[in-house]
């Protein structure tokens, strides 16, 4: 096994599907290039009750995108694996509950739980929640 090889796996350790410590819904963290990206799958609560009609982007601080559906949106995007401090960084995410985009770091707990902290400086202002794998 080539040291490149080993490196994949170590980075690639976050992908999956991965549910919220709030347990609304499914995030699939994926891989593009060599950055990572979250998108919402799944809502427990998928259309509003009042309506009937799916959850929107209705928080976005760009009005053209207040109806983009929350099933399938972009929440995570362009992190990069830290080898040496074996976390994933320089990303940004997205809150759709509040229309805010944070700068994010994760560091993984263990195989089954990720610590998304998303700030704006300083990661340790930053609020974080655990997030556990979905098998």
């Amino acid at each position: 096994m080539t040291s490149t090889s080993v490196f994949a796996q170590k980075a690639d350790a976050i992908l999956g599907l991965w549910l919220p410590q709030d347990k609304d819904g499914k995030v699939e963290i994926y891989k593009q290039g060599n950055a990572y990206f979250a998108k919402i799958t799944e809502l427990v609560e998928p259309a509003d009750p009042k309506t009937g009609k799916p959850y929107t982007d209705t928080e976005n601080p760009d009005k053209s995108k207040r109806n983009q559906p929350i099933v399938g949106l972009v929440v995570i995007k362009n992190l990069k694996y830290i080898a040496d401090k074996k976390i994933w960084d320089d990303g940004d995410v997205y809150d759709p509950k509040r229309g805010k985009t944070y700068s994010l770091k994760i560091t993984m707990k263990d195989n089954n739980k990720i610590v998304i902290t998303g700030y704006i400086g300083v990661p340790m202002l930053g609020q974080s929640e655990t997030w556990t794998r979905i098998k």
